[in-house]
């Protein structure tokens, strides 16, 4: 990581990730880093929302409350999480 973060432009911003342009990485940026690294390690059927999924079920199972994951998740009704 350190190596990264000296080795890119400085876009003036606290981003971590910029594309090619040096602008921060946007949403479609991410989908396709994260595509192409599933595809990369040979992970089938994997996709953001499958991630997300993820991260909220394992949470839950160490008792994270449901409204600190609907924060994090950006879910505005409970219902949702």
């Amino acid at each position: 990581m350190t190596a990264y973060l000296q080795g890119r432009p400085s876009p003036g911003r606290d981003n971590l990730f910029l594309n090619r342009m040096n602008k921060p990485l946007g949403p479609r940026g991410v989908q396709k880093m994260l595509t192409k690294y599933l595809e990369r390690a040979g992970i089938k059927g994997a996709r953001i929302h499958s991630l997300r999924h993820t991260f909220a079920t394992q949470h839950i199972k160490k008792g994270t409350s449901l409204e600190t994951i609907q924060e994090v998740l950006g879910h505005q009704d409970i219902r949702t999480t």
